[in-house]
């Protein structure tokens, strides 16, 4: 198999995946840059967010940035719920910038799952205005509509029992599949 730099991708990076920039201290690897380590994929972002992104969060590309939209994330909105860009690595400071996970597995992902016991295989989707996912019993006629246009999904690895409480949320892993423009 070829290594990063014979497939395009950057090899050196300032930053670990658990780092954090704020807009002060500016763009530590260039927005929008992908990186691969074993079997994972990340992508160096902006949040456009006037507030911190959550670590484990589902953040959405934002189609309003035209053709730069993939160095640029934030809350999933109505307007970009088809492009789920991935789940945010650590909080990312208000405007600042910070890694996300694109593809491969990640084992604390915020999700929705209701009264009802989730099974592995369960497909989850961003959801307007929340930070978590919405999948099986929760997901909503919206995103049942356009789950096959989608450029990112979040697929449960492991079964997860019921909330006691409509709406409840938990942090399960999941096999994040987003794609990398």
């Amino acid at each position: 198999m070829a290594d990063n730099a014979e497939q395009g991708f950057k090899t050196l990076f300032r930053t670990e995946l658990t780092d954090v920039k704020t807009a002060a201290q500016g763009d530590a690897e260039g927005v929008g840059v992908l990186r691969q380590e074993g079997d994972r994929f990340y992508r160096w972002v902006k949040n456009l967010e006037s507030a911190a992104l959550t670590a484990g969060q589902a953040v959405c590309y934002r189609i309003s940035q035209g053709a730069s939209y993939h160095k640029a994330v934030g809350d999933p909105a109505t307007a970009d719920l088809n492009t789920m860009a991935g789940i945010a690595m650590e909080a990312i400071p208000a405007l600042g910038f910070g890694w996300i996970e694109i593809d491969g597995y990640y084992g604390s992902i915020a999700m929705s799952i209701g009264k009802t016991s989730i099974a592995a295989g369960v497909n989850f989707f961003p959801a307007n205005a929340v930070e978590y996912l919405v999948g099986g019993a929760q997901q909503s006629v919206t995103v049942d509509s356009i789950s096959n246009q989608m450029i990112g999904r979040v697929q449960l690895a492991v079964d997860i029992a019921s909330s006691a409480t409509t709406g409840g949320t938990t942090a399960a892993g999941g096999w994040i599949h987003c794609l990398a423009v």
